[in-house]
């Protein structure tokens, strides 16, 4: 079992997408645009609540390509435009909080989401007493598409 705090639970995504870290943060701070692209392919999702500022919620239900939907309920922590925001998810079985950079790579974008959990449990499966990596598919990040 793991016994350190959650900076050694950590789980790191990214992807560099062709635009400007305002295009993109851009992209992420609109509800009817991020909700095209946030998550893995074949998933689709439904905003329910979008209000991007410390302590505004995002709620939104994922749309999985089998027909399965993931409830999701967060709130932002810190919003730092155009270049950071930081999401803590809240739910019954797992807890985690994610933070996104937005960071240039000259006329592109390095968009990092590292994801530091305290509990998880897989979808179906049992409770997990250290963090792992979230083993759903919600952990995914397409890349939005013109215009930003």
């Amino acid at each position: 079992m793991n016994t350190g705090d959650a900076s050694d639970r950590r789980f790191v995504y990214s992807r560099i997408i062709d635009a400007t870290p305002e295009q993109v943060f851009s992209a992420f701070s609109r509800p009817e645009r991020l909700a095209r692209w946030w998550g893995p392919e074949g998933f689709s999702s439904t905003f329910e609540a979008f209000d991007l500022r410390p302590g505004g919620t995002w709620r939104f239900v994922m749309h999985g390509p089998d027909g399965t939907h993931y409830s999701n309920s967060n709130v932002f922590k810190t919003v730092e435009p155009p270049s950071r925001v930081e999401v803590e998810h809240i739910a019954e079985d797992h807890h985690f909080v994610l933070s996104i950079t937005f960071v240039s790579q000259g006329s592109q974008t390095l968009v990092g989401c590292p994801q530091c959990g305290t509990r998880v449990r897989p979808f179906g499966g049992t409770d997990i007493p250290d963090w792992t990596p979230h083993p759903c598919p919600k952990c995914g990040l397409r890349a939005p598409s013109p215009p930003y």
